[in-house]
């Protein structure tokens, strides 16, 4: 009660006002587009009056098929001489054995098709009083405008319940509706109708689609067919027209209808995708029933009950976090214009705290939209894609931006939608197991810097066209392994750790020891890269070398989690001890001349001083072994090399310096960080990292995980346990000094309300879900209660409380005035 009501203090009536964005105009460009989703469809919207474009994904949709097996059987010979090559630092040598060591490229996420809905006016005139908006409180875009008299609106939304997209379109007279809808795609489909309310668009994805960036001489980039019958996968896509007073009919140009005053469309889509390691074509699902049955579901659901659904499943995710942020004086002009021009006065240092708050929320849906429970993991592009040969394949970039995709999950109140992630990282230590022996002969699993829907786990490159700047990377399965840990450690489920977790993190774990050789008593990795920066050695630019200083500190975190795993579950006391043993050797981390982290395991210069990775900022986050509380000279090391890099960047490099800033306890530099993504982009800019007018991450181009950064970037400022306690308003900016977040989640899987004012905690609630021993660090003294056996002690300026929690129990944290 006492939260609800403060809650209402705070918010008033406003709550709503900043979970809404719109625009004045239809979308020229897709970046204008609104985003809808649910996890299997995806849909941008760009509200045009005349003739409706609605862009169209489905989330299995992919080029290819299953990985294939040994496509470069010679590769394994060549590492010993290729650590011998760098042992000698002769890395002209390392990198043309590197290349020797690759396999077939990622394939590529594919869009569905268009669908396009025509509207005849009755009369002549121009268009008035058009707005078209995407409400995330309920996950439900719209346009509505008027035309000769007459007032029409439409409702677009993909149903989290049913599976289904809905477009509602309705006039405010009788009759006024004559529609004429079609599905095209560049699958070359075949269209044909059924009945009279019906369109069928039936294809078949392509065996092969090679990334937009490799385009060799005498090569197709594009193979339709595959004679063994085994990739390309088929995909149906069905729409329907309901109207109660209109004429429906159906060709194979589409849908028509004439004289209806409301039509509701309703689109259904499958492929065959069968797993990661079945045909798709010759041992694929049957599209058709999936799709069918879909559509069936709905059948004798009234649109109204539809919509309830959708909004009620959506609501019950999105609704467990809420943030607002209070403003005593808010410019009155920020909620009378469009949301472009809004982030472009934010740009130019308009003071907007409710974009602030919807950017933040606008992250949570977008990760709801984007990965369902049950369906395929976010890719780079989230579940949103146009482009046949999209940029990086909008694959699964697993030297950051998949990871960075998942940031905000558990934090967010989002658990369930980590699985489509973690189911992911199964699939690729199997196929990441295959590779470790074709390529290495090496125990356990290993995966690199690409991969697919297929989880591809060799190091890319088509056999040697790949450069080992990116391609020959080899920590992106141990990195994964972190969310796997994250994922017990946010909800305690020690029956996922035993069961999913712990056996895919052991392998990974057992690759790493059989990865890592001795060098002058350290441990260290060989071959080695830093994504994806280079070094200068003799004037020459170099990217292979030994021991970075990011390989060490994931396969330190990897071996650190492994360890408690198994100390969790009371197995592998051998391993643990070996896994311990081999942490203290491995090489530490160093400190440069400029006073900065190093990058690699000698002071190398880099080639680009303000490159947009930071991976040697690894241990600072997402990993836990950097921080201002625990290794002050270290976190010192990383600030200044977060300074020497700089705030500019793409996009998602932005979002990730949020983070940072946040873990170095600077809530204002990440508050600057905040601003910097927040910076306008056109849709055609591609020169600088911010946010298109639909508030996508521009990388540029469009990456989502700069969304997804950025909002993971806010919860690391208002509460951080990666130290094993909930260390609440730990980053706090000046420019928040009034506010209340709800829902937040802490490890242990502790739900944490905070209420501060002038810059303080006020009043937090913690509900404890598993009953877990509770740390809290404050910055003000507290009164903790119900609590009989509290511990309190100082640490430096801060205030620390340990209590034991009982499952299910509230506990009430007052501040105290100093």
């Amino acid at each position: 009660m006492l939260w609800t009501a403060l809650i209402c203090l705070h918010q008033g009536g406003r709550a709503q006002d900043n979970l809404r964005i719109w625009y004045d105009k239809p979308a020229g460009a897709w970046v204008e587009a609104l985003p809808v989703g649910n996890g299997h469809l995806g849909a941008m919207v760009f509200g045009r009056p005349e003739e409706e474009l609605i862009q169209l994904n489905e989330s299995t949709l992919w080029s290819g098929g299953p990985r294939k097996n040994n496509v470069n059987p010679e590769a394994h010979k060549y590492l010993a001489p290729l650590r011998a090559a760098l042992g000698s630092k002769d890395f002209d040598k390392a990198k043309e054995l590197a290349k020797k060591m690759q396999g077939h490229y990622s394939e590529s996420f594919l869009p569905l098709g268009d669908l396009r809905i025509k509207q005849i006016f009755k009369s002549w005139g121009a268009v008035s009083a058009y707005k078209r908006d995407l409400d995330i409180s309920s996950a439900m875009a719209s346009v509505s405008y008027t035309q000769g008299g007459t007032a029409y609106k439409r409702e677009i939304f993909t149903s989290l319940a049913d599976n289904v997209l809905a477009v509602k379109i309705s006039a405010d007279r009788p009759g006024m509706l004559t529609l004429h809808a079609s599905l095209t795609s560049e699958l070359r489909p075949a269209v044909t109708a059924s009945g009279n309310d019906k369109l069928y668009m039936n294809a078949k994805a392509p065996a092969r689609v090679d990334p937009s960036y490799y385009n060799k001489k005498g090569r197709e980039p594009i193979a339709w067919e595959d004679t063994s019958g085994c990739n390309g996968m088929r995909v149906q896509t069905i729409l329907k027209a309901v109207s109660a007073d209109g004429a429906v009919t159906a060709d194979t140009t589409g849908l028509h209808i004439e004289g209806a005053t409301e039509v509701i469309f309703y689109l259904t889509a499958a492929t065959s995708f069968n797993g990661f390691d079945k045909c798709p074509d010759k041992d694929g699902k049957d599209e058709k029933a999936l799709s069918e049955a879909a559509l069936t579901s709905i059948s004798t659901k009234a649109y109204a009950a539809i919509k309830a659904d959708h909004v009620r499943q959506y609501q019950s995710l999105f609704n467990r976090v809420a943030l607002h942020l209070s403003d005593n004086s808010p410019n009155p002009i920020n909620a009378k214009v469009p949301s472009d021009v809004r982030l472009k006065m934010y740009s130019y240092g308009n003071k907007d705290l409710g974009l602030e708050q919807f950017y933040f929320q606008y992250g949570r849906y977008l990760l709801i939209s984007s990965s369902a429970e049950n369906g395929a993991p976010a890719n780079l592009q989230g579940i949103w894609n146009k482009e046949f040969r999209p940029p990086w394949s909008s694959n699964y970039t697993i030297n950051i931006n998949t990871q960075m995709n998942y940031w905000p999950a558990e934090s967010g109140n989002l658990s369930e939608l980590h699985k489509p992630l973690l189911s992911f990282v199964k699939d690729l230590s199997k196929t990441g197991k295959l590779t470790a022996h074709e390529y290495y002969r090496a125990k356990g699993w290993v995966a690199h810097h690409n991969s697919d829907i297929w989880a591809l786990s060799n190091a890319v490159g088509d056999v040697g066209d790949g450069d080992p700047l990116w391609a020959n990377w080899y920590m992106g399965g141990a990195w994964l392994c972190q969310h796997l840990w994250e994922h017990y450690d946010f909800t305690r489920d020690k029956r996922f750790l035993q069961e999913e977790a712990y056996p895919v993190m052991k392998e990974a774990a057992l690759f790493c020891l059989d990865w890592l050789v001795e060098r002058d008593g350290y441990l260290i990795t060989a071959p080695s890269t830093t994504p994806e920066n280079l070094f200068w050695h003799q004037g020459k630019q170099v990217a292979l070398s030994e021991a970075t200083t990011m390989d060490i500190a994931i396969i330190r975190d990897l071996f650190r989690n492994v360890a408690e795993a198994s100390e969790v579950l009371g197995t592998d006391k051998k391993l643990r001890k070996q896994l311990r043993e081999a942490s203290a050797k491995l090489y530490p981390y160093k400190i440069g001349a400029k006073g900065q982290l190093q990058e690699w395991k000698e002071d190398y210069e880099e080639v680009d001083p303000h490159h947009r990775h930071l991976s040697h900022l690894f241990g600072l986050h997402p990993g836990k072994d950097i921080s201002p509380l625990t290794t002050p000279e270290l976190a010192q090391a990383a600030r200044q090399t977060f300074a020497l890099r700089g705030d500019e960047g793409t996009g998602w490099s932005k979002g990730w310096k949020i983070n940072f800033a946040a873990r170095l306890l600077d809530g204002d530099h990440a508050y600057k960080m905040v601003r910097e993504i927040l910076r306008y982009c056109e849709p055609a800019d591609r020169n600088t990292g911010g946010t298109y007018p639909n508030f996508f991450d521009a990388h540029p181009p469009f990456q989502i995980d700069g969304n997804f950064g950025a909002t993971a970037g806010f919860m690391e400022m208002l509460l951080q346990s990666h130290l094993n306690e909930l260390h609440l308003l730990p980053a706090l900016p000046a420019s928040w000094p009034e506010g209340n977040v709800k829902g937040l989640k802490g490890r242990g899987n502790f739900e944490v309300d905070i209420i501060w004012k002038e810059g303080q905690l006020v009043h937090a609630t913690i509900h404890s879900v598993r009953g877990s021993l509770c740390t809290v660090r404050t910055q003000v003294p507290l009164e903790v209660e119900p609590v009989s056996n509290l511990q309190e002690k100082r640490d430096g300026a801060y205030y620390l409380y340990t209590f034991p929690t009982e499952e299910g129990k509230h506990y009430t944290l007052k501040g105290k005035k100093r």
